[in-house]
């Protein structure tokens, strides 16, 4: 799942948040920062995972959603770091 948050222009993958959410680099999308939560979400079906994120109320926010394609191969690229 990612959060939208601004101002992380200082901050590098796999640092975290003062509210609890792990920086996981910018969207190829929309250019904005990425955040994952530090415990991964239950493997789902896509469209439960849809669901599970738009009702998500995690670290404070309630902006999750599921990542786009390019914005998973970022995740992917950082895995190591965003765990």
């Amino acid at each position: 799942m990612t959060s939208s948050n601004k101002n992380t222009e200082q901050f590098s993958p796999g640092d975290r948040m003062p509210g609890g959410t792990i920086y996981a680099g910018y969207s190829p999308n929309t250019g904005r920062p990425m955040h994952t939560t530090p415990a991964g979400a239950p493997t789902m079906k896509w469209r439960d995972a849809m669901k599970y994120a738009s009702k998500l109320d995690a670290q404070g926010h309630h902006d999750w959603r599921v990542p786009a394609r390019a914005e998973l191969n970022v995740l992917f690229e950082n895995r190591d770091k965003v765990r």
